[in-house]
This record gives structure tokens, C-alpha cells and sequence, in this order.
């Protein structure tokens, strides 16, 4: 009963759908993704923990050439990348490294996903959200709260099936993945850093 939970806050100006008008297009060509084919984007620096093998595996059971994956962190990729090779899709899986300006890979996406096992509060969760991407995830902590599962994303196993059925459904299904950014985005504006200060200022102000 004496404990208050703040949970991270984001930019709601810096990661916004409007930045596709403007970034869009061109993070796509500089990486030789098409106009229309669907991007997810997996922003970690411990792709183990994170999940990269199992959304990797997902992205190869769903066997749709126009969907792509951008993967942004900083961590080992050998593994990985030869894990698309053998799955037969290391031309549809692009590793950017690190990146200054994230949220223009975002704008170039349309979807977010990250199967991590353990999360806190994931700062990238909450900037895909943002931007106005749906959210697939695993039910781990701060995705069950910023998650209502089927309005502003969707709840997966860490498991490749799964992630391959949901995707699935998200790609087929324009209104509805239009839908679900649209409630992120609603989702998102709860946090931003204006309204996570007032719930300190608050908080310190009840405690003294």
C-alpha cells in the first residue's frame, strides 16, 4: 500500500505518425524496401533476451515475400543472420545497427514486435506506440499495462507459430492493423513526459 509505480515516459512530438510523410520513404529506399511491402521493426541490444530468433523463425513461417523485418540494436547479429539464411529469408531481414534517429525507422514500419521473456517497461514499446504502430509482444510486465490486447496490439507466445498466425492476421487485415496503430497512438499520448512529470510533482507533493 506505500508503494507508487511511474512508468517511463515518451516524446510524443519526436515519435509521432506524422514523421511519415516525411521519413517514410526515404529510410525504405536506403534500405531496398518497396513501398508497399509491410515492415515490422525489433529495436533491442540483447537480442537473445529479446526474442530475435523466435520473431526471425515467425517471419519465416509466414512465407510472404513483401513482409520485411528491420532490426535496430547494437548487439551480436552472426548468429542471427545465418539463422535467415537458412531459413530462407536473409533478404527479407535487414540489420541496421545503431541508429541516431530512431524514430524514422519507426515511421517506416508498420509494425512493432518484440517476444522478449523479461521486460520492465519497454522504452521502445512505448515509442512504437508512439509512432502509431500496433504492438505485438509478449504478456511480460509494462506491456500489460500498455497493452489492451486485440485494440491497440496483440498478445503472443514466445513461440513461432504464434507470431507467424498473428502476423498473419495483421498483414491480411488493413483496416484492422490500421485500427490498432491508430489506438496505440491513443495509447501512447497517457505517457508522455508532460504527464509522467505531473504524477511525480504529485507524488512528492502528497509525500511532503
Amino acid at each position: 500500500g506505500d508503494v507508487v509505480v511511474i512508468p517511463n515516459g515518451v516524446n510524443i512530438d519526436e515519435f509521432s505518425p506524422r514523421l511519415r510523410e516525411n521519413e517514410r520513404a526515404s529510410v525504405r529506399r536506403r534500405h531496398g524496401i518497396a513501398e508497399d511491402d509491410i515492415v515490422l521493426i525489433f529495436v533491442a541490444n540483447e537480442f537473445v533476451r529479446k526474442g530475435l530468433e523466435v520473431a526471425i523463425s515467425g517471419l519465416a513461417l509466414l512465407r510472404r515475400a513483401n513482409v520485411k523485418l528491420l532490426i535496430l540494436g547494437g548487439d551480436e547479429r552472426i548468429v542471427f543472420e545465418e539463422q535467415a539464411r537458412k531459413l530462407g529469408v536473409g533478404k527479407r531481414v535487414h540489420f541496421v545497427g545503431t541508429v541516431a534517429r530512431v524514430s524514422e525507422y519507426y515511421a517506416a514500419s508498420d509494425l512493432f514486435i518484440l517476444p522478449t521473456s523479461y521486460e520492465a517497461f519497454s522504452l521502445a514499446s512505448l515509442e512504437a506506440a508512439a509512432s502509431g504502430l500496433p504492438l505485438i509482444m509478449t504478456k511480460v510486465s509494462g506491456a500489460e499495462e500498455l497493452i489492451r490486447n486485440g485494440e491497440n496490439g496483440v498478445f503472443v507466445e514466445r513461440d513461432a507459430d504464434d507470431i507467424a498466425d498473428t502476423l498473419r492476421r495483421l498483414v491480411d487485415d488493413v483496416t484492422y492493423r490500421h485500427s490498432l496503430g491508430t489506438n496505440a497512438r491513443a495509447a501512447a499520448t497517457q505517457y508522455s513526459w508532460d504527464i509522467i512529470a505531473q504524477r511525480t510533482l504529485s507524488l512528492y507533493s502528497e509525500i511532503t
